[in-house]
């Protein structure tokens, strides 16, 4: 039984290990689709550049956050991101993607002065942001605790 287990957990590991390896190879294509370099790309996704390296080479798991800046930000379609498979694009998704690439053309030409300034910008509306969706959650917690202390 415990050989079972071990066979079992070492098929579930290469399993992981692979699709971790897939999912990297899929952000490092959207990386390089947008012609961004490791530093351009892991700012504009809030990582450090060592993070997206070892996420692009299937060594690391990117995180949920990751995740959501590649789909809002770079409009990737999310089966795609996890399958590989293609869906049909939505028309929000092909204008994300438009006003995407508009954007990050703007951006290149920017001076490195100004690159930094809208970075540290996007990443105040990002902290913004989730603290925003934590205080949400902290709300809707605590109404769900009180409809469930009424109903109990």
């Amino acid at each position: 039984m415990a050989s079972l287990k071990r066979a079992i957990g070492r098929e579930l590991e290469a399993d992981k290990h692979l699709f971790l390896k897939e999912l990297g190879s899929r952000i490092r294509d959207i990386r390089l689709q947008n012609n961004l370099t490791k530093a351009e790309f892991a700012a504009a996704l809030m990582v450090r550049v060592k993070t997206l390296s070892e996420i692009e080479t299937g060594k690391r798991q990117p995180s949920g956050r990751l995740l959501f800046a590649l789909k809002e930000f770079f409009g990737v379609n999310e089966l795609w991101l996890m399958t590989g498979k293609r869906g049909a694009p939505s028309d929000s998704q092909d204008r994300k993607m438009e006003e995407t690439m508009h954007l990050l053309g703007i951006f290149k030409r920017l001076s490195d002065s100004s690159r930094g300034k809208i970075l540290n910008i996007a990443k105040i509306l990002m902290q913004k942001r989730h603290l925003n969706i934590q205080r949400r959650r902290t709300k809707t917690a605590r109404v769900q605790a009180a409809e469930k202390s009424l109903a109990g």
